[in-house]
């Protein structure tokens, strides 16, 4: 291969990799915000953890969580998982939600576990239809998390700008497009 041809071919790698960066960016994310235990018997446990496998209590409680979620977010043979059964507790819709992880977040010094839904929508399970995660939903997740596992809800945020799968009325504020739902304005992706 000449050398012309050589430079070109790294050139487009260059831009496809660019290109996936600027994808991935773009994803919406739901990040749910949450503490250490909320009950003393869960404390003592992760004290244990720390213990024994010297290392701090932050590491510990992010274990703790990271292996909850992801032992939860297991979907059985009928389709469903943890997630999905709290939120039709909560909000007595059951959805397929967006694959679910954990991670951390950083506040006043402390580093803390969230957990992420990768994407905005959920599908409705008997009519197959697209809904957008709403903050009803969103909450029912947290506060329900917070109820039947022990972890201290905080709030969520969203990231990325929100797919218009539901073929929502699209608003203009200032340039940018935005779909209302829930009383909240939502940035939307365009295509």
């Amino acid at each position: 291969m000449s050398r012309d041809k050589k430079y070109k071919k790294k050139i487009q790698k260059d831009k496809t990799k660019i290109l996936n960066k600027k994808k991935k960016l773009n994803m919406a994310k739901i990040e749910l915000l949450f503490g250490g235990p909320n009950n003393l018997k869960d404390e003592i446990e992760i004290e244990k953890d720390a213990y024994a496998w010297d290392i701090c209590i932050e590491t510990a409680v992010i274990r703790r969580f990271r292996r909850l979620i992801n032992g939860l977010s297991i979907t059985r043979k009928n389709g469903d998982n943890f997630f999905s059964l709290l939120l039709y507790i909560e909000c007595n819709q059951m959805l397929k939600l967006p694959k679910i992880s954990s991670g951390v977040y950083r506040h006043n010094g402390f580093v803390l576990p969230k957990l992420i839904i990768h994407g905005d929508h959920g599908i409705d399970q008997k009519s197959k239809q697209s809904v957008l995660l709403s903050d009803k939903h969103i909450n029912g997740i947290g506060k329900g998390f917070e109820e039947e596992i022990g972890f201290e809800y905080f709030e969520y945020t969203r990231t990325g700008s929100i797919n218009n799968l539901s073929n929502a009325p699209i608003y203009l504020l200032g340039k940018e497009a935005h779909i209302y739902d829930g009383g909240k304005f939502y940035k939307a992706k365009t295509q």
